[in-house]
């Protein structure tokens, strides 16, 4: 996939509140290969909160000046990730406006992912299937991960 540089973003960046790319997109917008590099340049242009999603490792997000680790949950099966970043940010935006805190809108929107690649098509799950992957993980065959640790341990 090719993907392109964004010509306008520093005059549109520091009117974004929230930003979501994965990070190829991220690495194409900022030059910076690192997350926590990434992350930081894109708040220092004015983003609020940069997510950055690491499909099946997990995600990032860096706001006010503090990282935060979202796992990802092991699917049950794979069958098709279309649209698995906009169901992330669907769970996740919809979760904030609700009042949820960073994290807890992060898990959200993962485990929305997590039940789209496990079917074809838009996401057809409820927030009760939602909640049985944060709630029941293991139990219900998933698992909380977050594994990208090369892009991750030089944050610390």
């Amino acid at each position: 996939m090719l993907y392109k540089d964004w010509a306008d973003k520093k005059e549109a960046l520091p009117h974004v509140s929230i930003l979501k790319a994965n990070e190829f997109e991220m690495e194409v917008l900022t030059g910076k290969s690192k997350v926590q590099e990434g992350a930081k340049y894109l708040a220092g242009m004015g983003v609020k909160e940069v997510i950055i999603t690491l499909g099946s490792h997990g995600s990032v997000i860096y706001t006010d000046n503090r990282f935060h680790k979202i796992p990802a949950f092991t699917p049950t099966k794979i069958v098709d990730a279309t649209g698995c970043g906009d169901t992330y940010m669907a769970g996740y935006l919809s979760k904030k406006i609700a009042g949820a805190d960073v994290e807890e809108a992060g898990e959200f929107g993962a485990a929305m992912a997590t039940i789209n690649i496990e079917a074809s098509g838009p996401f057809s799950g409820d927030f009760s299937k939602v909640e049985k992957v944060l709630n029941y993980g293991t139990h219900e065959g998933y698992e909380k991960v977050f594994s990208w640790t090369e892009a991750w341990s030089s944050v610390v």
